[in-house]
């Protein structure tokens, strides 16, 4: 019996783990899918960003004069602050997206033109358009004391990318491959 108990211990422990676990990487999807959004939306990025934090300006749908948002790494928590062009790479009064983020959990790194390696800890306002894609790494610190690592790099639509291959002009004609009707 006394084995019988401790095997249905053993089985709880190991449920609790999952399901705490199961939540905290649902955490970190749904902060993942947000961030993704801003960024993919985004218009320019209004002041320097760094490896932790990005201030952007987002679509034409906001509001007033004030559309920068900022998201960033704060006190372990990943935040994002809206309306916030007078200091806008602050995220300490944003809302969080993510709390229980590990230590170094957060970082940005930002790709121009055709660098695919996304080796750029930092980005300057104004250099908009040689944006090609910002990659984001999300460390969480689960429950149980371990750490789950998300990736995504995100391509910004709307900033006037001119990174990456150039397009055939009109003059080049199209490639033997293509039918042009």
């Amino acid at each position: 019996a006394a084995i019988g108990g401790m095997g249905i211990v053993q089985a709880v422990k190991g449920y609790m783990v999952v399901k705490q676990n199961s939540v905290a990487t649902q955490k970190a999807q749904l902060a993942m899918s947000r961030i993704t959004r801003e960024l993919v939306e985004m218009i320019n990025v209004p002041a320097g960003a760094t490896s932790t934090v990005v201030p952007i300006t987002g679509s034409g749908n906001c509001a007033g004069t004030d559309c920068v948002r900022t998201i960033g790494l704060h006190n372990n928590a990943i935040k994002i602050a809206f309306g916030n062009s007078a200091n806008p790479t602050s995220v300490a009064n944003g809302d969080i997206l993510i709390d229980n983020v590990a230590a170094n959990g957060f970082t940005l790194s930002y790709c121009s033109g055709t660098d695919r390696t996304c080796n750029s800890t930092t980005w300057a306002a104004g250099n908009d358009s040689a944006l090609a894609a910002i990659d984001i790494s999300l460390k969480i610190a689960n429950p149980d004391g371990t750490e789950t690592t998300f990736v995504n790099r995100v391509a910004p639509r709307n900033n006037g990318n001119l990174g990456g291959q150039s397009m055939p002009s009109g003059s080049e004609g199209a490639p033997s491959a293509w039918s042009v009707p």
